[in-house]
């Protein structure tokens, strides 16, 4: 399905993938990525395999993205922080960031804070190693035109 998917049209902006099952192994992400340049919106909802790999692929293979919404609801695989250092350091041009379930900490939220300096949407849903308290909501509230978390 990906293959036919990047190969039908490198025109694509918005891309949205739910409860699907990519084997990282099997397809080169950066080479699915690359079929992507006019990206600028991504959806990935449940996708337990999406890692970030796929992450800095997109990030780097597509620079036009400016909203990613990831939805993972803390599955096992992958390290704390690991998706908010991807983010961080691949896509400075997101302007719109909804993470749900996501294993990010105060580190993680910071380094996307950094390194996304355009951000005005920032939604945090279901973030359990989150502490979002003190000097971290302040800048927060500050930077973040539109800012939600629960």
């Amino acid at each position: 399905m990906y293959i036919y998917l990047t190969c039908s049209s490198n025109e694509i902006r918005i891309l949205g993938l739910k409860y699907c099952s990519i084997e990282e192994k099997k397809l080169n992400v950066y080479e699915f990525a690359k079929k992507l340049p006019q990206l600028n919106e991504l959806s990935v909802s449940y996708c337990a395999e999406i890692s970030k790999d796929f992450l800095e692929a997109i990030g780097t293979c597509c620079p036009r993205i400016t909203k990613l919404i990831l939805c993972k609801w803390l599955h096992k695989n992958g390290e704390i922080d690991e998706d908010a250092f991807a983010i961080a350091k691949n896509m400075p041009q997101l302007t719109y960031l909804h993470l749900d379930g996501i294993k990010i900490t105060n580190v993680g939220l910071l380094a996307i804070l950094d390194g996304c300096p355009h951000l005005k949407w920032l939604h945090i849903l279901v973030c359990p190693y989150l502490n979002l308290k003190g000097s971290l909501l302040q800048r927060c509230r500050q930077q973040i035109k539109y800012f939600h978390f629960d």
